[in-house]
C-alpha cells in the first residue's frame, strides 16, 4: 500500500490465507466497516512495512465484529500529534 487504505462504513474486506500486505512509511489502515483477517496454521497473513521506518498500523474505528485469526502485525508505529494517547503500534481499537 503506498497511501491510506480505507474499508468503509457497510463495507466488508475479506483477506485470505497467505496473504501478505505490505504498506510504505506512515501509511495508515483505516477500518470503518468489517474486516475478516482469517488465516491458517502455516498459512499466516501478514501485515508489514516495506523498510524499517514504520507504517501507521490498522485503525478499527467501529463497533463491527472484526475477525483475525493467524496474523502477524510488525513493524508498524503511529503517533497521533493531535491525541497523543491514540498513538500505539500495530492494532489499534478507536
Amino acid at each position: 500500500m503506498t497511501g491510506a487504505c480505507t474499508v468503509g462504513v457497510g463495507q466488508t474486506l475479506d483477506i485470505q490465507a497467505g496473504v501478505r500486505v505490505l504498506f510504505d512509511v506512515e501509511v495508515p489502515f483505516l477500518v470503518m466497516g468489517t474486516l475478516n483477517a482469517n488465516g491458517a496454521l502455516g498459512s499466516w497473513i501478514e501485515f508489514e512495512g516495506r523498510n524499517a521506518d514504520g507504517w501507521g498500523g490498522i485503525a478499527l474505528m467501529n463497533r463491527a465484529s472484526n475477525t483475525f485469526s493467524y496474523v502477524k502485525i510488525t513493524g508498524c508505529y503511529l503517533y497521533d500529534q493531535t491525541y497523543p494517547g491514540n498513538s500505539g503500534g500495530g492494532l489499534r481499537v478507536l
